[in-house]
């Protein structure tokens, strides 16, 4: 899940999990604010990535 510190602290609670559970992967490129990317190789067939370009929501 990509999500900011804060978000995934409350995301872990509130699913009555204990924040130790989890390991936090902090990315030295990720943009500041609430944007969020999802990167995949070429060799992710063209299929999936139309059935996640539906899934996410563009605003």
């Amino acid at each position: 899940m990509l999500v900011s510190e804060e978000e995934a602290s409350y995301f872990v609670e509130q699913a009555g999990f204990s924040v130790k559970d989890f390991q936090l992967l902090k990315f030295k490129d990720m943009p500041a604010g609430e944007k969020r990317y999802l990167m995949c190789s070429k060799d992710v067939p063209d299929e999936l990535i139309n059935q996640l370009n539906k899934a996410i929501n563009f605003e």
